[in-house]
């Protein structure tokens, strides 16, 4: 006589349910560009925010655990157009240059080698900034803005 085995797969299916932490942060309101860098040489993407009727910028520098630390913020003109980052004075730390549509200014923020920055240094301008990108486009080892 022949015996038979039966196996009897039992499959138990678990559902696992879980929600993300939602972290918010608060950077004003009427919010205009963001801009992502790394502004104390961290190796995190660090947050710059402009603000289209507040004269100050906004910036968020990333703890490296996922979240950002709290906004601090730098007295600028208002209605910020553009965020643009380079290193104008090429000591290897990011700076911050912002275009303003109401004072038709250029303002630039120093970094002070740590993700912090010096007050602005503004330049006068005829038109609104459209567009604003940087790059050394001489090849004399300094950052041009076009």
């Amino acid at each position: 006589m022949k015996s038979i085995s039966l196996v009897i797969f039992i499959v138990i299916v678990f559902t696992f349910s879980f929600a993300l932490a939602e972290d918010r942060y608060e950077v004003g309101y009427y919010t205009t560009q963001a801009t992502l860098a790394d502004l104390n040489n961290d190796g995190y993407i660090d947050l710059i925010q402009g603000h289209a009727d507040e004269d100050f910028i906004s910036v968020l520098l990333n703890k490296g655990d996922g979240t950002f630390a709290p906004q601090v913020t730098y007295q600028s003109d208002p209605a910020t157009n553009r965020v643009t980052v380079a290193d104008v004075d090429n000591d290897n730390y990011i700076d911050l240059i912002i275009s303003h549509n109401e004072s038709l200014m250029l303002s630039v923020f120093i970094n002070k080698d740590n993700g912090t920055f010096k007050d602005k240094v503004q330049y006068d301008f005829i038109n609104t900034i459209v567009s604003m990108k940087a790059a050394d486009l001489n090849n004399d080892g300094w950052v041009d803005l076009v």
